[in-house]
């Protein structure tokens, strides 16, 4: 069997003549709120659905207060994660590796320049940096 045939709101199922089910047409009816086809009898229902899935909006689930539902101080406790979750995430300080790995290639790239005295300096950092990974795994 063929794909669905649409032309003009009407679905055409199958093709005439072939298969054993005859040619039909259906009456298919945009839905206002996602755009999708549906025939006369399922888009009544589909509407009520769609209606809730787009338009209503789901409260938030509040972790903090569902965790601390035993605690005695569980007001103070909520108050100091909703302060931590506006301040936002801490940064960590950059690992020493991380320090190193971004001179590095730092070093490598200002060692491709055009500027011989770029290429100097950076031939220079490149050095330091080399004697200095060499000291550390000794």
């Amino acid at each position: 069997m063929s794909a669905p045939e649409i032309k003009e709101g009407v679905v055409v199922i199958g093709e005439p003549g072939v298969g054993e089910y005859p040619e039909e047409q259906i009456r298919m009816i945009r839905c206002h709120q996602c755009g999708r086809s549906f025939n006369e009898e399922s888009l009544e229902k589909h509407e009520r659905v769609c209606r809730k899935v787009f338009k209503e909006r789901r409260r938030e689930f509040d972790t903090v207060a569902n965790r601390l539902h035993g605690f005695e101080n569980k007001e103070q406790l909520i108050r100091k994660a909703l302060q931590e979750k506006k301040r936002g995430p801490q940064r960590a300080k950059p690992t020493k590796w991380k320090q190193q790995s971004e001179a590095f290639r730092a070093a490598i790239a200002s060692c491709r320049s055009s500027d011989p005295f770029a290429q100097q300096m950076a031939a220079a950092k490149f050095a330091e940096l080399q004697a200095e990974h060499e000291r550390q795994h000794m």
